[in-house]
């Protein structure tokens, strides 16, 4: 495997395996939710504020996956 690959297979998920963690993004996000409207707090709302931002770079990075390997691939 030449270094690019190898760069890739260790630091750029498929996006198919970031898909599938973004189930678990969810479920985090809806309970650090629901306890914050439970027990509001300051420091709970910018954990969860940074946690929604964290999800957004995710999506995004799915993004940018998907439409790199629609190039890969011809689509």
């Amino acid at each position: 495997m030449n270094p690019v690959d190898l760069y890739a297979s260790l630091y750029r998920p498929s996006a198919a395996a970031q898909a599938a963690s973004l189930v678990e993004v969810g479920e985090a996000l809806q309970r650090q939710l629901e306890d914050l409207a439970l027990d509001p707090t300051p420091e709970r709302a910018e954990a969860v504020a940074a946690n929604l931002a964290g999800a957004q770079r995710a999506a995004l990075r799915l993004r940018e996956s998907l439409l790199r390997e629609e190039v890969t691939h011809g689509g």
